[in-house]
């Protein structure tokens, strides 16, 4: 399954098909569910995904809504709708502006994340298919490199078939690299974006390990949940103060020293009905 970055198209059509086709069992039914998102006919639906009709801008707010785009990815994506849409050469120039402002300031976000390794897909679901592996690669990133039997050691609760299926993919991917013996970190960061079909299971994966550790909480840790009820405005600004957090976290994280743990970080902030 191919992940869709919105950036990478200058067509809108070709950008919702591709966006489609993307999904699970490439996107079967969502014309139909569109169509309906967008209190459009589903023929008039049809020829916005075959390109015979032009989106609408109310079109293409209603699908990136829909799909839970960023808001850089929004940007983009109502910018290039607008591109495609205008009939002189000044007009698609600015909205072309527009397009690559979005493009970069989210390049920026994810620069803060550092560089980060891309998997191909295949890699991608393995990597992502439970939590062991994003572990076990922070380990061999603590002091200079863990040996085979400290992995086994910090990870006494698996099974070492577990373990050593783990460090394997590790070193296939260069995510990890053996030196001597040690294993070390290899590439610097991986990242999934919002929208990407592996999405789901990291956070999920991530989720139930906290569930799992609950009981065995220290004083050094939280576990917090706090449903409440909130002002749009309140809620705005919570936000923008947890997302200012998430920056702060990237850009000082070697100013803390040197990792000495492997922890995670779950925020969750989303309207519960």
């Amino acid at each position: 399954m191919k992940s869709f970055n919105i950036f990478e198209h200058k067509n809108p059509q070709k950008a919702l098909q591709n966006c489609i086709f993307s999904q699970p069992k490439r996107g079967r039914g969502l014309i139909q569910t569109l169509s309906n998102h967008l209190r459009i006919s589903q023929p008039q639906m049809s020829q916005l995904f075959r390109g015979s009709k032009k989106y609408t801008v109310e079109n293409a707010v209603a699908i990136a809504q829909y799909f839970k785009w960023t808001n850089e990815e929004t940007n983009y994506w109502i910018a290039l709708v607008e591109w495609d849409r205008a009939a002189d050469y000044i007009t698609k120039k600015y909205f072309e502006n527009k397009m690559n402002e979005a493009k970069n300031r989210a390049q920026q976000i994810a620069d803060s994340f550092g560089v980060h390794y891309e998997l191909d897909d295949k890699d991608k679901a393995e990597f992502y298919s439970s939590w062991i592996y994003s572990a076990v690669r922070l380990y061999c990133s603590l002091d200079n490199g863990k040996s085979k039997a400290d992995v086994f050691k910090a990870f006494s609760e698996l099974y070492h078939d577990e373990v050593n299926k783990a460090l394997t993919f590790l070193i296939k991917t260069g995510l990890i690299k053996k030196t001597d013996d040690f294993f070390v970190l290899g590439e610097s960061k991986t990242f999934v974006k919002r929208g990407s079909p592996f999405l789901k299971s990291h956070v999920t994966n991530w989720r139930l390990r906290a569930v799992d550790r609950i009981n065995q909480i220290t004083d050094d840790e939280i576990i917090f949940s706090a449903p409440l009820s909130i002002s749009k405005k309140g809620l705005s600004l919570l936000r923008k103060d947890l997302q200012n957090l998430i920056s702060s976290l990237s850009q000082n994280l070697e100013s803390y020293g040197n990792a000495e743990e492997v922890v995670c970080l779950n925020i969750d902030l989303f309207k519960a009905i």
